[in-house]
């Protein structure tokens, strides 16, 4: 309905789905087909250390048949523990995480770090954001620096499907069950820092949400906690 609304735009007729009936329609339709939307399971605190824990040993290869060298396996593993480190810190989208430079990064005197997104998806005109990288996700990002790195080359030379698949790997490899997606680390900051009492304009301004509907569906679990039911039994 929206490319055929568009279409009538750019034409200068009126949008048809804006007409009530078509509109009662659609809506019965979404009556319907209602369900709980799919979601990724949270790439958590906790899954972050268990991803820390087993992210350097080695694997069997493609083929079945031979193993990562332990080499080989340290340093797909720190590349591993890098990013599931930085896309939680700064709640990246897969191809935010894709697009940063080592010029991107900045080191601060407490051993934090500053990242500057300059494009995503709520942001289409560039105007940049400015996002906060743990102690840890600073010296995740050292391991991982190459020593003749230049600030243009990308921090993670990989493609936003890449990225996707490599998060569900690492999650296999740590023994986590769920769905596990390039969702994951977003929406497990998001849950993490809800539960720690983040309100929900907190949650937006973290993860650069325009609206409440998607931080309120990730944290819908732990917002119960903290709810009027929940406070009547902790009276």
């Amino acid at each position: 309905m929206a490319a055929v609304n568009a279409q009538h735009k750019i034409a200068g007729f009126e949008p048809p789905g804006k007409h009530p009936g078509l509109q009662e329609t659609m809506a019965g339709f979404a009556r319907r087909l209602a369900r709980e939307p799919d979601q990724a399971a949270p790439l958590d605190a906790q899954a972050l250390a268990a991803i820390r824990a087993t992210a350097t040993r080695p694997r069997p290869l493609p083929n079945g048949q031979n193993w990562e060298t332990p080499r080989k396996a340290e340093k797909r593993g720190l590349v591993d523990i890098a990013l599931a480190s930085v896309m939680r810190d700064a709640l990246l989208r897969r191809a935010e995480a894709a697009a940063i430079t080592w010029a991107d990064v900045a080191a601060w005197n407490d051993g934090s770090g500053r990242l500057t997104v300059t494009h995503s998806k709520t942001d289409q005109t560039g105007e940049g954001a400015v996002l906060y990288l743990s102690n840890a996700a600073m010296q995740d990002l050292e391991r991982i620096k190459s020593a003749n790195a230049t600030p243009a080359d990308r921090v993670f030379p990989m493609t936003p499907q890449n990225m996707r698949l490599r998060i569900k790997a690492m999650c296999q490899a740590a023994g986590l069950h769920g769905r596990y997606t390039g969702h994951s680390p977003r929406v497990g900051m998001a849950q993490d820092l809800a539960a720690d009492r983040a309100e929900l304009p907190e949650l937006m301004q973290a993860g650069r949400w325009k609206s409440p509907q998607m931080p309120a569906r990730y944290t819908q679990r732990q917002q119960a906690g903290r709810g009027a039911v929940a406070k009547y039994y902790r009276a």
